[in-house]
Order: C-alpha cells, then sequence, then structure tokens
C-alpha cells in the first residue's frame, strides 16, 4: 500500500504515469494472509465539474488463470519427456485405426 502512495504522489507531483493506466501482475494478500496473484490496473476518473481528482483501481484474481498455466505446463513437460524418452517412432491411432 505504501507503494502505492508513493506512485500516486508522484503522479500528482510530476503528471508522469509509471503505472497509470496500465496493467500490472502483482501478489495480493487475503484477510487469511495466504496470497494470491492479480492484475492491477489504475486510472484516473474525470469528475463532472473537474473539481477533483478521482482514482479508480481494478483488480483481478489471476488465481485461476495460473493455475490452468500451470497444468499445460505440466501436461507440455510430461509429454516432451515421454518422447525424448522414446527410442523408435512412436504413432497415435484413434478409433477409426
Amino acid at each position: 500500500a505504501r507503494k502505492h502512495d508513493e506512485y500516486i504522489k508522484r503522479y500528482l507531483r510530476t503528471g508522469e504515469k509509471r503505472v497509470m493506466d496500465q496493467k500490472r501482475t502483482l501478489v495480493a494478500r487475503r484477510k487469511d494472509g495466504s496470497e494470491f496473484p492479480i492484475e492491477l490496473g489504475l486510472t484516473e476518473v474525470e469528475t463532472e465539474l473537474g473539481e477533483k481528482r478521482v482514482f479508480c483501481g481494478f483488480i483481478k484474481d489471476l488465481t485461476s488463470q495460473k493455475a490452468y498455466e500451470a497444468e499445460i505446463k505440466r501436461k507440455q513437460s510430461l509429454t516432451t519427456g515421454i518422447i525424448d524418452a522414446a527410442f523408435e517412432a512412436m504413432f497415435a491411432i484413434n478409433e477409426r485405426g
């Protein structure tokens, strides 16, 4: 949270957009203390009369996506290991022959 406050302060002071309007992958912490991957987006929202600056953050939980990616990597690794260990040509035959 402290880093986020520093980014906002720097942006307000300099106008330099380092994290504003960009998506970043970070690690968040649940109430129970466990950590999980998220995608964080931060943008400035203009109010009707422009009287004050408002910032809006968007968080997407990437837990399922990361688990799916890990499963794909595991399967690719297994397949590569089987193929690399084979001494002869391998054939895949379906129910039609």
